[in-house]
């Protein structure tokens, strides 16, 4: 701001602002929003001691004048001065003491009585603060020794101090329950009048809404969004009714910006009326949290739990049918032998599926895990094209390739040690292959009886049957087809 280059006409006459500055009887300083000395008039340098501008000017307050940071003066002045700033408003300092001394001179205590006056510039912001200062020293020391006897001025300055340390204690509470409020681990607004406009809003809220101005608007102008998704017509309801509302996981679809999809998010809210003391509804105070995470989490867990729940049923079931079928009628060692490997196996196939995350299953990773007991890798040859099974398959195809390899060691080509077996896959017209071929051992032949192990492999993949068996001089050979999509609608149903 320059003084000195603006000018005003009063009754025709041209008169310099800098000339009606210094003239003022009261002294004023005016100082940047970095509390930097750009102007002051004469009556201020008598005041501060100080000769001319030019040894305060350009200069910051605490610099021209110094001070313990830690000293009541010190940190009296700077308060007033930021909440001036931060308040766009004025501000009162009562009684403040103040060494003008220039450094190496001893030093030189005024008490003064300040008032510092917000300038604005054109967008309503702080540009700059005027200061006004009345320096009161000598009836502060008139009253330090005793003789300023007068009961006004005693009491003046009484009322002065007790005013001034009264509202040191209002602000530094204030300031307490704003960091308070800041800090709340959930989102907080407090909504004045019956257009729900933003007064207080903590960093969670502003977050949430994605950091948009909010201070001053109605929740209908700053969230343009949430009108007609319900929230205004309860905030309406609150306000006339001085009733509160609770909200459990409600949905509110947020804003994300320009070409970006609504945020969906689920909150957990109280909406709680503002009560003045003669009943009266002032405002709303909005506090909540953030549950989409937590709720997502919780669904999640409940399917997953329907789903074990019915995994196991469909799991005991088949150890219910596996023992019935084993054991009908026997019992021979070899038939609870039978049992335990059938439940190995049964074991084996859902070990993959918990490694999986109960997801699908590679094909020739799970046949390679049920035959390596019986040889993989030496006697037993897995190739071919690999898919993704669905758990009900994973569960046919690892006791399917049990029954195989069992036959085999019992009866077909893994009961020589030059015997072979190869297992190869093939996707043929949407169709799954699987080829069973013993070379090596003794001729096959056609069994006499079925037992279970040969109704499994009658069964197939699909346990529903196209299997086609042979037995041929040179070993056993079966080839199992299942169409992929009548596979996985299998498994769908389990």
């Amino acid at each position: 701001m320059d003084v000195g280059a603006s000018k005003a006409k009063i009754n025709g006459i041209d008169l310099c602002y800098r000339s009606l500055f210094d003239a003022a009887p009261n002294a004023y300083v005016i100082l940047d929003r970095e509390f930097t000395i750009v102007e002051c008039n004469i009556a201020y340098l008598n005041v501060v001691g100080r000769s001319s501008r030019d040894s305060i000017i350009g200069r910051n307050v605490f610099d021209a004048f110094p001070s313990d940071p830690s000293s009541a003066s010190h940190q009296l002045l700077k308060a007033s001065l930021e909440r001036t700033l931060a308040t766009k408003s004025t501000d009162y300092l009562a009684l403040i003491p103040y060494d003008t001394s220039m450094p190496g001179e001893p030093p030189e205590m005024r008490y003064w009585s300040a008032t510092h006056t917000p300038l604005m510039d054109a967008n309503g912001d702080v540009e700059l603060i005027l200061q006004h200062t009345e320096d009161v020293t000598e009836l502060q020391r008139l009253k330090d020794r005793d003789t300023f006897s007068s009961v006004v001025g005693t009491g003046l300055l009484r009322r002065a101090e007790a005013a001034q340390n009264a509202k040191l204690e209002a602000h530094e509470e204030t300031e307490f329950l704003r960091e308070l409020f800041q800090q709340a681990p959930g989102f907080t607004a407090v909504l004045l009048g019956p257009e729900h406009r933003y007064s207080i809003v903590n960093t969670s809220y502003e977050n949430l809404v994605g950091n948009r101005q909010l201070v001053g608007l109605s929740v209908a102008q700053a969230l343009p969004e949430v009108v007609g998704q319900g929230f205004i017509e309860i905030l309406d309801k609150v306000f006339n009714t001085g009733q509160p509302y609770i909200g459990v996981a409600e949905l509110v679809s947020l804003n994300s910006g320009e070409n970006e999809p609504p945020r969906q998010r689920l909150l957990d809210f109280v909406y709680q009326p503002i009560t003045l003391t003669n009943g009266r509804v002032a405002g709303i105070f909005v506090q909540g949290q953030d549950v989409t995470e937590k709720v997502q989490a919780q669904r999640q867990q409940e399917a997953l739990n329907r789903e074990l729940a019915h995994r196991l049923k469909n799991s005991m079931a088949m150890v219910q049918g596996i023992a019935t079928q084993t054991l009908r009628g026997r019992t021979s060692p070899d038939a609870f032998n039978a049992f335990k490997e059938r439940l190995r196996v049964l074991s084996a196939a859902h070990d993959i599926l918990l490694a999986k995350k109960w997801s699908d299953a590679p094909l020739l990773s799970t046949i390679k895990a049920i035959v390596s007991p019986y040889g993989e890798g030496e006697q037993i040859k897995v190739s071919g094209d690999d898919i993704d099974l669905a758990s009900r398959a994973v569960l046919n195809v690892a006791m399917l390739m049990h029954e195989l390899a069992t036959n085999a060691i019992k009866h077909g080509s893994l009961s020589s040690p030059e015997g072979t077996v190869h297992v190869n896959s093939q996707i043929e017209d949407n169709d799954l292959v699987l080829r069973w071929v013993e070379e090596g051992g003794p001729p096959a032949v056609s069994p006499s009886h079925s037992g279970l192990g040969a109704r499994l492999i009658g069964a197939g993949l699909l346990g529903t049957g196209g299997t086609v068996m042979k037995y041929r001089p040179e070993g056993f050979s079966a080839e199992f087809r299942a169409n992929l999509r009548d596979m996985s609608e299998a498994s769908k149903r389990q």
